[in-house]
């Protein structure tokens, strides 16, 4: 689903309005079931490049600058894409698709999962994860080459910044939080035990018909209760202080 966000002082001008190409519009606090293209409106007095964030011009696209050296100026500032007033309704969908469709270094996607860098989140069809941060670094860092085994000693390094062992369960606990929260997302085998590396690697699903216990995930007794919400994850284990506790 295509979402759009329309950034301006001004109610949004039919001309521009991309639910009339099947977009949906999401307000400035509003959540959004999917990526959203943030449409600005460069023709408002106090419109300027420099108002939005560095890292969220990517992902906008400004629309109504009048001259080619203004449209040049939200180019040059890291902007997906500067347009004209007069851009036909149809031209400007077919931009903000492309916007969507780009490769964006913020994110990646695994399967059903979509991890994205800016929130340090993750989503599953839209729903958030709402992720600790060091369980979203030991996602990201699984997720450059998903299916790859990385061992201990390597997240130890990546994710929590130690250059030794300091022989700990602290992964092993973080791991069994994320667990938790994938398996409330229904992507309880995502993150699979390396059997002999000693670490982690994540699976997406491809068609085999062997079991994912049989690939070296046992499969986790994580009860999957529909009324249990999402959100709850959050504090799942954050008080255990060893992976019996947080086991119990």
């Amino acid at each position: 689903m295509t979402w759009f966000q329309w950034v301006s002082w001004r109610p949004l001008p039919a001309a521009w309005d991309l639910r009339g190409c099947g977009w949906r519009l999401i307000g400035i606090e509003g959540e959004a079931g999917g990526l959203v293209v943030r449409l600005i409106d460069g023709s408002a007095a106090d419109a300027a490049p420099e108002r939005l964030a560095l890292a969220l011009r990517p992902g906008a696209l400004a629309v109504g600058l009048a001259d080619s050296a203004a449209r040049a100026r939200w180019l040059a500032m890291g902007y997906a894409d500067a347009l004209s007033g007069d851009v036909a309704l149809a031209e400007l969908g077919q931009r903000a698709t492309r916007v969507i469709d780009r490769p964006n270094p913020a994110r990646r996607r695994v399967g059903r999962l979509l991890l994205d860098l800016l929130t340090r989140d993750a989503r599953v069809e839209g729903r958030r994860l709402r992720l600790h941060p060091r369980e979203f670094a030991l996602l990201w860092r699984l997720s450059e080459l998903p299916g790859a085994p990385v061992t201990r000693r390597t997240l130890l390094r990546d994710v929590f910044d130690l250059s030794f062992d300091p022989g700990t369960n602290r992964l092993a606990v973080h791991v069994c939080r994320l667990r938790k929260k994938l398996a409330l997302a229904g992507l309880a085998s995502l993150l699979a035990t390396a059997p002999d590396e000693g670490g982690y690697r994540l699976i997406v699903s491809d068609g085999s018909p062997d079991p994912w216990d049989k690939r070296g995930d046992p499969l986790q007794p994580i009860p999957q209760d529909p009324q249990f919400p999402l959100d709850h994850a959050l504090r799942l284990g954050e008080h255990a202080h060893s992976f019996e506790e947080l086991a119990q």
